[in-house]
């Protein structure tokens, strides 16, 4: 009969093969042909990455506690939120972080976790710091030395102490710059000047917006003790810094 095609044994069952059983190089699972590379298949395990930090939400000038989740943790890694490193770190597993937050100002963090062989990871937007700070952050007092405007340790840690509150503040920050009695009113009103602008210099490094610091000087007008000896000169030489005045 025209157009009958004759009955092949061999070519039957050939494609009964390709039927039932499918092509070996046709993506069914089976090895590649040799030479051919295989699918690109990356390890997972034990990369360092970020997934969450609970509580995603902390007030504003509070010190925190939260969890940071995620995989590849190492004992020493450091986090971040921000600029900001957390005051402490504890590795629970390779998965959890218990860290320890000091008080940071209101706004959105980024978390970044660096573990000791300098490897990083980011995870953006992950730490929310909400609320009104109060404005009523203890003042400060800043002592120094005769004729000079530079902090020692003592006056560093009176400012670092007040920092946080300071930064998170919704409210203007004012330092006094004062001298004690001795030399001329035009030397006493610039050596003020000089001691509100190193306490200024001394906030802003420590977080308190540059915008919100304000110095002025009153010399030897305004002292403290009005004693004429060492002790009373003391406690002249100051810089006092206070927040909503």
């Amino acid at each position: 009969m025209r157009g009958l095609i004759r009955w092949n044994p061999t070519l039957w069952a050939l494609c009964a093969v390709l039927s039932a059983g499918g092509c070996k190089s046709c993506g069914d699972g089976q090895p590649p042909p040799p030479g051919q590379p295989g699918p690109a298949i990356e390890p997972l395990e034990g990369r360092l990455s970020l997934t969450s930090v609970e509580p995603g939400r902390v007030p504003v000038g509070q010190p925190s506690s939260v969890v940071v989740r995620g995989a590849g943790f190492e004992r020493g890694a450091t986090v971040s939120f921000g600029d900001q490193q957390a005051v402490k770190v504890t590795v629970l597993n390779p998965n959890q972080l218990a860290v320890d937050l000091g008080a940071l100002p209101a706004g959105r963090y980024d978390a970044t976790v660096r573990n000791p062989d300098g490897a990083s990871a980011t995870l953006r937007a992950a730490l929310l710091v909400e609320g009104t700070a109060s404005s009523s952050c203890d003042p400060a007092t800043v002592y120094f030395e005769t004729d000079r405007s530079t902090l020692g340790a003592d006056g560093k840690g009176a400012v670092a102490s007040r920092a946080a509150c300071y930064a998170s503040a919704n409210a203007a920050v004012r330092v006094e710059g004062h001298a004690d009695e001795r030399g001329t009113t035009d030397y006493n009103l610039a050596l003020g000047e000089r001691r509100a602008i190193a306490v200024k210099a001394e906030l802003v490094e420590r977080g308190v917006a540059e915008d919100r610091v304000s110095t002025t000087s009153f010399g030897e007008e305004q002292p403290v003790d009005d004693g004429h000896n060492d002790a009373a000169w003391s406690k002249n030489r100051r810089a006092e810094v206070s927040v909503g005045r």
